[in-house]
């Protein structure tokens, strides 16, 4: 004769369900911290390559890098150099390996609201900001703050930070855009930034510092603090 079935009380369903709940309850945090370690480390990867690249450029340019002109018509990611811009007219491209739109832009929450698909995207714009800039003379849209950062000569300080992750303060509406924190009021946890000699490194907010704002808008925009050169 069969043993007889016996099947689960109630009590013993909601033991195993709610088990099953305080494992899921220990475990998303844990993936969700894993998958954003993930998203950095590509994001990085990306920084780093697009470095790379511009020092391949530079090598084959009488060690000159392109520069960002200061102006308010030109987007901190815009690269110029004899009257083009890398996004326009592909001067750089060539040297990063892959296409640009496989490259320029995060592969996290910040690329995620600003890419090739989303509706009204403009074609300048990406999730990356490059930090060489060219100051006029007579004066500029722009504030310059905290110090010299000219590195047009592909001999220049190796450890000054050269691209980075877009990140910025948006003084109209309150708002960040960065790394984790796109078009949103809380703090951004850091951002990616690569240096002069190809290597690159994740920075917390605290390690960050104001390097521009916009005179009009009062935007911020950020790269990792440098410390002042000694007096001679």
């Amino acid at each position: 004769m069969s043993a007889e079935k016996r099947a689960f009380t109630l009590i013993e369903l909601l033991v195993v369900i709610s088990i099953i709940a305080l494992l899921v309850g220990i475990l998303l945090p844990a993936l969700g911290a894993a998958r954003a370690v993930a998203i950095r480390t590509k994001c990085l990867s990306n920084v780093k390559q697009i470095q790379i690249g511009t020092i391949a450029y530079a090598v084959d340019n009488d060690g000159k890098l392109p520069y960002r002109p200061p102006t308010s018509n030109y987007l901190p990611q815009r690269m110029h150099v004899s009257g083009k811009f890398d996004l326009q007219e592909n001067f750089i491209e060539p040297y990063f390996g892959v296409k640009r739109d496989d490259i320029m832009f995060c592969p996290g929450p910040l690329g995620e609201v600003r890419n090739p698909d989303t509706p009204g995207y403009n074609y300048d714009n990406v999730n990356y900001q490059y930090l060489n800039i060219n100051l006029p003379t007579g004066g500029s849209a722009y504030t310059w703050l905290n110090g010299e950062f000219v590195t047009q000569e592909i001999e220049s300080n190796s450890s000054l930070p050269v691209w980075g992750d877009m990140s910025i303060f948006l003084a109209a509406n309150g708002t960040y855009f960065a790394h984790d924190s796109p078009q949103a009021t809380e703090t951004p946890s850091g951002a990616n930034f690569a240096r002069m000699d190809g290597s690159g490194q994740w920075f917390t907010w605290e390690g960050l510092e104001v390097y521009l704002r916009t005179n009009s808008s009062k935007n911020d925009y950020h790269r990792p603090i440098i410390e002042p050169k000694p007096n001679p």
